[in-house]
């Protein structure tokens, strides 16, 4: 498999494949005929299908959220209800996403040694 320039791709020696970013489809040619249209979808699925078990769990897409957690506790004193005076402790806590990685399972696996989460060490 070699790239020919930005948009075609070629398998073996007769095999191409056009590839245009915006579109939805891909045009698959055999030699020099003029080809067949083929959904960018349809294609990933008969990729996907084709694989070994490894291969399609590293081609699962995934979305990788890293959460910092924050505790706190609040001091409230009642005026009333209760006793007046008297104070309660109200814990709250809080998770706010850090780092979101989204992206094929096999990819996000190689970065997740480099990412870093700012406030850890």
């Amino acid at each position: 498999m070699s790239l020919i320039d930005k948009k075609t791709i070629e398998i073996g020696d007769h095999i191409f494949i056009d590839v245009d970013p915006s579109s939805e489809f891909l045009n698959i040619r055999v030699g020099d005929d003029k080809g067949k249209l083929v959904k960018k979808v349809d294609f990933w699925a008969v990729c996907f299908h084709i694989a070994d078990k490894a291969t399609q769990e590293k081609l699962l897409p995934v979305r990788q959220t890293e959460m910092s957690t924050f505790r706190r506790i609040h001091h409230v004193k009642l005026k009333k209800s209760l006793n007046a005076g008297d104070i309660v402790n109200v814990k709250c806590e809080i998770s706010v996403p850090q780092v979101v990685e989204e992206g094929l399972a096999g990819s996000l696996m190689k970065k997740r040694g480099k990412i870093l989460v700012p406030g850890r060490v």
